[in-house]
């Protein structure tokens, strides 16, 4: 009886961890996006598009934030590599807070990109530095 609950343990241990390094692993990297008003980007300061596969079908798409200069709430979501949009734009409105846009479309085992516009009532030219997750 106790070997079967240690084997069980393992199992669900386990399994713990691969969930929780596979969690993880599914945001993209950190990029940076300079953002004026009356555009939308998809290139980073760096000259790169900031990218990520989505591994599932879920219909969501979740954005973080680590620095912000705007007084504003930008907006974000996914397109795919012919800049169609693959979701919903959510507003992306402090660093402390994970927000998620609905309608993704995306397909399992292709990549997207971040796409990011300033609000409506943005002057001037801001940056945003954020990461996404496809799911």
């Amino acid at each position: 009886m106790k070997k079967a609950k240690l084997k069980v343990s393992a199992v669900l241990l386990g399994v713990g961890i691969l969930s929780a390094q596979s969690a993880l692993a599914t945001y993209s990297s950190y990029g940076t996006f300079e953002v004026t008003a009356g555009t939308t980007q998809t290139t980073t300061t760096t000259g790169s598009k900031l990218k990520q596969m989505k591994e599932t079908n879920n219909t969501t798409v979740s954005f973080q934030a680590s620095s912000m200069t705007m007084w504003s709430d930008p907006d974000a979501r996914i397109v795919n590599s012919n800049n169609e949009k693959r979701s919903d734009w959510v507003e992306v409105k402090n660093t402390s807070d994970t927000f998620t846009a609905g309608n993704n479309i995306g397909e399992p085992n292709y990549y997207y990109y971040a796409q990011v516009k300033p609000d409506a009532t943005q002057s001037g030219t801001d940056t945003i530095k954020l990461r996404f997750n496809p799911k």
